[in-house]
């Protein structure tokens, strides 16, 4: 009965202290690191616009030449420890004379492959990007429209992987003239214009984050057996495709076997490894696929303090 006790006590404790860690919600304000516009015109492919007032991308013509310019916003989130959660991040954008003369100007933003300079960059050597992911921004309705555009995902993702941000492209759906959408940048005069990042997150000690690759890093079960992780839905509802795998790539657990449902949006996902034939005090590795094929990594340690009528109790 003491034992039993014990186990009770200690789950009230994790739940209270579950809440306590989920109740602290922080919120960052970030200016941009750099930013930068590039021209495609003839004249201006290899000319650097680092300090340039305007955060813009736009389709137009000269002597009757047409020409592209896109722009470059980077933001500096190492004050974020790579172990948040991001429940939402927004970019601010305040509207400077957007022109959809004869075509929509919706545009994207795009990640950034490559490191940038932002007082060497030019049209001639623009960084690579990748529209995979991109954030739609839709055209506007007015001159001076402002923008409050979500960019939870890609926050999240620059934390877990802070050796992938390099910032954003932004650039117009179709560049076809004649066009623009403009916004104040990090050199406009005014500033209580200039773009701007949100950060809102929090932490969490008892959910592990999953990584886009499997590095050395571990994370045990907690004291009963529930391997428990943080995974953000991208696409839908439905189950969770998964499996588990010992240190020689045999499956130990997969969603053949044992079904996870999943939310759109966040999920905290607990799986109880108890009765499940799993050897103590070895290393295995979770694999988490999206329903576009990616995948996610969690390297743990199943080593549980308690078990349950499966097992023995461990020393405590």
């Amino acid at each position: 009965m003491k034992k039993v006790l014990t186990i009770i006590l200690f789950e009230v404790f994790l739940y209270l202290n579950c809440i306590d860690v989920f109740g602290q919600v922080q919120i960052d304000t970030i200016l941009p690191q750099k930013d930068a516009m590039i021209h495609e015109y003839i004249n201006n492919v290899n000319k650097n616009y680092g300090d340039y007032p305007y955060f813009k991308t736009q389709e137009w013509t000269n002597g009757g030449v047409p020409y592209s310019i896109r722009s470059l916003i980077e933001f500096n989130l190492n004050n974020i420890p790579n172990d948040a959660i991001i429940d939402s991040a927004f970019l601010f954008l305040h509207g400077i004379n957007h022109n959809p003369l004869t075509k929509p100007n919706a545009s994207y933003l795009c990640r950034v492959l490559n490191p940038w300079d932002e007082h060497l960059v030019t049209w001639t050597t623009q960084p690579d990007y990748t529209m995979e992911d991109s954030v739609y921004i839709p055209s506007s309705t007015s001159s001076n429209q402002n923008y409050k555009v979500d960019i939870t995902w890609h926050v999240q993702d620059m934390i877990i992987n802070p050796e992938s941000n390099f910032g954003f492209m932004f650039r117009l759906v179709n560049e076809v003239y004649y066009t623009r959408m403009q916004f104040a940048s990090s050199d406009y005069s005014d500033s209580n214009l200039r773009p701007y990042v949100v950060v809102y997150y929090h932490y969490s000690t008892e959910y592990a984050k999953l990584q886009h690759e499997l590095g050395m890093n571990f994370k045990n079960v907690d004291p009963l057996g529930r391997l428990k992780f943080f995974y953000r839905e991208r696409y839908h509802e439905g189950t969770l495709d998964y499996e588990i795998i010992d240190e020689n790539n045999n499956v130990i657990l997969s969603s053949n076997t044992y079904s996870i449902s999943k939310v759109y949006g966040d999920n905290w996902i607990s799986i109880d490894l108890q009765c499940k034939a799993i050897p103590l005090n070895k290393f295995y590795v979770l694999i988490v696929k999206d329903d576009k094929g990616r995948k996610q990594f969690l390297r743990f340690l199943y080593a549980p303090i308690w078990l349950s009528n499966c097992g023995t109790p461990q020393p405590y």
